[in-house]
């Protein structure tokens, strides 16, 4: 038992090696994961902590209820109390079998019993309402706007040809896709309380009496979650079609950390087409939580205080060296095992710069290193400023200008110029002084 511990202790640690802080890591559970595309996330560092088909395009069954909640509580949080008449079209593209909340045509119901009707009892009716609702009575309408919002939000590939979820073949998204609708959504107003909810009384209607309500996600209630009960869990909604296999979307908080887990495509049957026992999707969001939690902790691995080298000034008034400190604390998610003080900074820094520096000028970078090796980079910055002297600058100026190439060319021209010059002359004198010996003995010459 200790070897295994052990083991797994040295893989964790070895998973942390490969990975840079700041981007998405890849740490393996102690467990087989059965379901088809897998994301958790730390919602304290935005760290993806492990991933496993995330960009794969499938079917989102009911998951699809999550951007029509977000729509409409992004377009009418104030018209939660507003009450509307079901109309017989929220039924028409629904066929039979479907999971509904016994909702009926002529009914009255507000917008915020539709949206806990939705998210709680993960009605198809109550989704295509909640959809007529805030379409004035076109649904076409809202399915147009929740594919417009995608884009908004970058799900480039996710595609709705419905507000309710049931299978469509261009009725898709991915993990990753859903992990920023679920960001999304989680900021509005009431979408955590609703979706948290696991049991909601909804009032008597015209038509039905006082319901009771009991969320779809075992996890969360305990009473029909029996072993699956887990009771960190909040939220947020589950999914099923043939085509889409079990889905779910969860959240849990315990000790101050946060995480979401996305999982699509836990299968129903083992490769040999035999009907599994019990609900995969439930079962490995519950492993999967317990091991997570107590295994990581946000650890600060920077410390903005500490100085991580010195850098030479050049021309510096009344000081040479300037201190580099790392620019910002950096914390991240890190297996529990790991000790900050095992984390090591190693300055990438020039020999000099020249002066003026200002405080919080970037010298350098520095790499983090554990074990040799690299897990991330901080920015390197003076510590202080650094006036220039200007007796020094006016000095180096002059040494810069004496030291160029242009002066050092102007002063080869001109003493090129002054050898040419002495030639010339040269040549002019020796030639002049021939033409007068010539002249001179023609002179003689005639005399004779």
């Amino acid at each position: 038992m200790k070897k295994k511990a052990f083991l797994l202790c040295a893989l964790l640690i070895f998973t942390f090696f490969a990975i840079p802080i700041s981007g998405s890591a890849a740490y393996e559970p102690p467990f087989e994961v059965q379901t088809e595309s897998v994301l958790l996330v730390n919602l304290d560092t935005d760290t993806i902590v492990y991933e496993k088909n995330a960009d794969e395009r499938r079917a989102p069954a009911s998951l699809t209820k999550i951007t029509t909640t977000m729509l409409a509580l992004e377009q009418c949080a104030d018209r939660l109390d507003e009450q509307t008449t079901l109309n017989k079209r929220i039924f028409d593209d629904l066929g039979t079998g479907y999971s509904n909340a016994n909702l009926k045509e002529g009914e009255e119901v507000t917008l915020r019993e539709l949206l806990y009707c939705t998210m709680v009892k993960s009605a198809c009716e109550g989704a295509n309402a909640v959809a007529d609702f805030v379409s004035g009575g076109h649904i076409d309408e809202f399915v147009e706007q929740m594919n417009k919002r995608m884009e908004e939000l970058g799900c480039t590939n996710t595609h709705y040809e419905n507000a309710h979820g049931l299978d469509d073949p261009n009725q898709y998204s991915t993990a990753r896709d859903i992990y920023k609708i679920v960001k999304n959504a989680m900021d509005l107003p009431y979408f955590m309380e609703i979706c948290s909810t696991a049991r909601y009384t909804m009032p008597a209607t015209n038509l039905t009496p006082e319901r009771t309500l009991i969320t779809t996600n075992l996890l969360m209630d305990k009473g029909v979650g029996g072993e699956y009960y887990y009771s960190y869990v909040k939220g947020i909604k589950t999914g099923y079609t043939g085509d889409a296999g079990r889905c779910l979307v969860s959240t849990a908080s315990k000790d101050g950390y946060n995480y979401l887990l996305i999982q699509l495509g836990a299968p129903t049957e083992d490769e040999n087409g035999n009907k599994l026992e019990g609900y995969i999707n439930f079962k490995e969001a519950k492993q999967i939580y317990e091991w997570v939690l107590p295994a990581f902790q946000v650890k600060t691995l920077v410390d903005v205080d500490k100085p991580a080298g010195d850098v030479k000034v050049n021309l510096g008034e009344e000081k040479d060296t300037v201190l580099a400190y790392p620019s910002q604390e950096m914390s991240s998610l890190v297996p529990s095992s790991v000790e900050s003080s095992s984390i090591l900074l190693v300055p990438n820094l020039p020999e000099s710069v020249d002066a003026p520096v200002k405080k919080g000028d970037v010298l350098g970078t520095a790499d983090l290193m554990l074990s040799g090796e690299k897990i991330g980079q901080v920015d390197l910055v003076a510590g202080e400023s650094v006036n220039r002297s200007q007796s020094l600058y006016y000095m180096k100026m002059i040494d810069d200008i004496v030291n160029s190439f242009w002066f050092k060319a102007v002063i080869i021209g001109i003493v090129s110029l002054v050898v040419l010059y002495i030639i010339v002359s040269i040549a002019i004198n020796i030639h002049r002084k021939k033409s007068d010996r010539v002249k001179s003995k023609s002179r003689r010459g005639r005399k004779l």
